[in-house]
This record gives structure tokens, C-alpha cells and sequence, in this order.
């Protein structure tokens, strides 16, 4: 597995998607269920983006998952989707632990995070705010809280990465004072 993953800044790696359509239609769960493991072996976090929807990859994926971080839209397509997924995977009794993520979660559209948090039966665990620094860092290929670490975005992605790694801050430390 290790041969095919590409090196990406900041001592991460990717195991990127298949290129042709093809290709990527001769990938099955089985092969999903044997490299998440192998993966998880080697390293401390493996992060899957899987597309909407449960399909068998997506579920191969779900089950090897110990953390899912659930995302919607402040629309009611979206929520009612997600809501969806969310009641199919308590159906399939998948006991990961599940955080919500409001993505354009400022987009002025009628609906508000309570509505989200009403309809998902869950607290919305960080709130990605709309802005174009988004899509430009995607476009460049350099994470956001490097390009634009102060800003609300950036804040709003370190706080949801704290909440699987946090980090040691000067004033957790012994010792430390004011």
C-alpha cells in the first residue's frame, strides 16, 4: 500500500483516487476493507473523503471508521440526506463516533443551525463560515491554515482538528503562568 500513496506537505500522504472512471469501478469494498487496516497500522490518523451517499465502498469504509465526521449544508436538501445517511447507519447499528460539521454554515438561505442540529438530533461540533479562501486554497492544493491561518475558517478547522488531536497550547502546560 505504501508504494502507491503520494506524499503531500506537512508529513501527510494521500492515497489518491482512481484518474479514469474505469479504473475506479474495479476498486470494491473488499479492497477497501484490507487497506483501511493496513493503513491504520502505520499511521496515527487515516482521513477518508468518501462521496455522498452509501454506497458499498462508502460502507466498507464506515465500518472500519472509529470517528465519522458527518457534513451538510445550511439547505434542506442536504440536512434531510445527511439525516437519512445518519438513520441508515443506526440502522446498520454502526457505532463510530459521530460529529456534525456545517459547511457555508453563514449562507443567508432561510435556515438557521438550530434547524441542523434539530433535524440531526445533534450539536453542530464546528461551523466552516462561506468564504472564498476556501475554494482558492483547494485550487492552490495548500490547506487553508496555512495560507490563512487567522482566518474564521482556518479557526473553525483547528477547532474541529482539536477535538481528535488537540494540541498542547502554552498555557496547558505545568508551570505555565500569566
Amino acid at each position: 500500500v505504501k508504494l502507491h500513496l503520494t506524499p503531500a506537505s506537512h508529513h501527510l500522504f494521500m492515497l489518491a483516487g482512481a484518474a479514469d472512471p474505469v479504473d475506479a469501478d474495479s476498486i470494491h469494498h473488499e479492497h477497501v476493507s484490507r487497506v483501511l487496516p493496513l493503513l491504520a497500522k502505520n499511521f496515527d490518523f487515516v482521513v477518508v473523503d468518501t462521496s455522498a451517499g452509501l454506497d458499498e465502498r462508502t460502507l466498507a469504509a464506515l465500518e472500519c471508521a472509529t470517528d465519522l465526521i458527518l457534513v451538510s449544508s445550511l439547505d434542506v436538501t442536504s440536512i434531510r440526506s445527511l439525516r437519512t445517511a445518519r438513520d441508515a447507519l443506526d440502522h446498520l447499528d454502526m457505532q463510530a463516533q459521530r460529529t456534525l460539521v456545517l459547511n457555508r454554515a453563514d449562507s443567508k438561505v432561510g435556515l438557521v443551525p438550530a434547524d441542523a442540529e434539530e433535524v440531526m438530533g445533534m450539536k453542530i461540533a464546528s461551523s466552516i463560515p462561506s468564504t472564498r479562501e476556501v475554494p482558492l486554497s483547494l485550487n492552490m492544493g495548500t490547506p487553508l491554515v496555512s495560507s490563512s491561518p487567522k482566518s474564521a475558517a482556518a479557526r473553525q478547522f483547528r477547532q474541529l482538528a482539536d477535538i481528535y488531536a488537540p494540541v498542547e497550547t502554552e498555557r496547558s502546560r505545568k508551570g505555565w503562568r500569566r
